[in-house]
């Protein structure tokens, strides 16, 4: 391991790590989610409404447990930089084991009540399946931590290339054997065991000889402790709806819902799994440094609210054209779900930017409050649109206005505790995401006024959703590039250099 006291990195080094990471990252991930895609494709032919919507239930209760799970431990190696790993590792290793075996065994108890509470007698065998995939996962977490303190981005992406593609191949494989809803949590077990062996192939043996050191549980416990708090909040944020949800409705309809956010989440996982993994460790390295700090955030918020409203907005408005075309009318019902999560899908992104940046300066308390902020907001939007809404549109409505809301009391609360101006980041990514709002709402508006959520043959069904993306695509960044030149141009610079250079140049952007 290198040592940073000997030799600083330069601002443009860190740059050109960060976008090269990213750009790995990216590859690895457009690579699993296209696996991911063509899992679900089967799956959506094979199983049912009910099966969606069990795994729905199983994973938004077991997060309630999960939130254990490593005791944020990743985390803390990495924002502690690699000069400490070697001498953190054995206590770190020891420490997670004894989180994730306590988190499997509240897992095992709780799975038969639960499946009680639910009348659902297939989620215990689900949940005790999920409790198998917390023991497992210990090595897999330090081999990850091990890579990005090292900023080894490119390897980094290979484990999480092994680990998706195992997880895909799995689900196809259990679906066509007639697993139904369990094609869905045996993967976990066995994409934990692959990104552990690839971990072991790529690092070698975890340096595990030194001192367990006791009196360092007791510090490390500190921060895990809020990490932990804050991991949960941030679960519930991301799964606890289906919880809520499958108290008041029918799994079948609960499957729908998880049907449409597994086909726009995919997208979501594809830039959140990135833009943690680069930015924690590229904003940990220039934590003491205020203004570059700043800047970095600001800029990251800003490129993640282009990039994700461009992607998710131009594949929501040709989502209907997708569903019919691969699955019939069979998940017909689940288009106004993802069209309605589109337009609030770049707020979710937004919130994978605020994790990092709060713990790259070390302040766990402060976001472990924050994200509990967060998570009741949602919750509670949940409970109403559960009481009122009937269908998985309405789900998706109330649920998007609860993350808009809780994103920006997370804003508030949090970026003036790290010096971050908040209305920097606001004038940075809100205009943005009101030109994509405006876009995307003329675009789907035009699409139902000129008749074309009517049934169509499937040939003609591509040629529209392609059409109907890349009219919305085109006119997004066109409007972008006349007002917003100097965001552009920064969200370029998240690329590699030669294809930033061919951006820019196609774009028309000066350097």
């Amino acid at each position: 391991m290198t040592d940073p006291a000997t030799s600083k990195p330069s601002k443009q080094a860190y740059a050109q790590r960060t976008s090269r990471g990213l750009f790995w990252m990216l590859i690895a991930s457009m690579i699993n989610k296209g696996g991911a895609f063509v899992a679900q494709i089967v799956l959506g032919w094979l199983l049912l409404d009910e099966d969606f919507g069990l795994y729905a239930i199983a994973i938004s209760v077991s997060s309630l447990v999960q939130i254990f799970r490593d005791g944020g431990t990743r985390k803390i190696v990495v924002q502690r930089g690699e000069r400490h790993f070697a001498r953190l590792c054995p206590s770190v290793f020891w420490m997670a084991t004894g989180f994730n075996v306590a988190a499997a065994a509240l897992l095992a108890i709780g799975a038969y009540p639960i499946a009680l509470l639910y009348q659902e007698p297939e989620l215990t065998v689900m949940i005790l399946v999920l409790a198998l995939s917390c023991l497992v996962g210990t090595p897999d977490t330090m081999y990850r931590a091990w890579l990005s303190v090292q900023m080894r981005f490119r390897e980094l992406a290979r484990v999480q290339l092994a680990s998706g593609l195992i997880r895909s191949a799995s689900m196809i494989l259990l679906a066509v054997m007639g697993a139904g809803a369990q094609s869905f949590v045996w993967p976990a077990v066995l994409a934990a065991l692959g990104s552990w062996i690839m971990g072991r192939l790529l690092c070698g043996p975890l340096p595990l000889a030194g001192r367990l050191r006791p009196v360092l549980w007791r510090i490390l416990l500190a921060s895990s402790i809020w990490l932990i708090v804050g991991s949960g909040a941030m679960m519930m944020t991301r799964q606890g709806s289906y919880m809520i949800l499958g108290l008041f409705h029918d799994p079948a309809i609960i499957g729908v819902y998880f049907f449409a956010y597994q086909l726009l989440m995919q997208l979501n996982q594809l830039l959140a799994a990135n833009i943690q993994s680069v930015l924690l460790p590229t904003l940990s390295a220039v934590q003491r440094e205020q203004h570059r700090f700043t800047g970095a955030v600001i800029r990251s918020s800003q490129s993640m609210m282009i990039i994700s409203s461009a992607f998710a907005m131009s594949v929501s408005v040709g989502s209907g054209d997708l569903i019919r075309f691969v699955w019939g009318s069979k998940w017909e019902s689940s288009i106004p779900a993802v069209l309605w999560m589109g337009a609030f899908f770049p707020t979710r992104m937004l919130l994978n930017v605020f994790e990092p940046t709060m713990q790259a300066r070390g302040r766990y308390r402060t976001w472990a409050f924050v994200s509990i902020a967060q998570a009741v907001i949602l919750l509670v939007a949940t409970l109403i649109v559960s009481i009122v809404g009937e269908t998985p549109g309405d789900f998706a409505i109330g649920i998007g206005v609860g993350l808009l809301v809780s994103l920006l009391v997370g804003w508030f609360a949090g970026l003036p505790r790290i010096g971050v101006p908040v209305w920097s980041v606001l004038r940075g990514c809100m205009p943005a995401y009101a030109i994509g709002i405006v876009v995307y709402a003329i675009v789907v508006y035009a699409r139902f006024e000129l008749g074309f959520e009517t049934t169509l043959p499937r040939a003609r069904l591509v040629a529209q959703g392609i059409g109907s993306a890349l009219i919305f695509l085109g006119a997004y960044v066109l409007i972008i590039r006349v007002l917003m030149p100097g965001a552009l141009s920064n969200t370029c610079d998240a690329l590699p250099g030669k294809l930033a250079r061919h951006c820019r140049r196609v774009l028309m952007l000066k350097k």
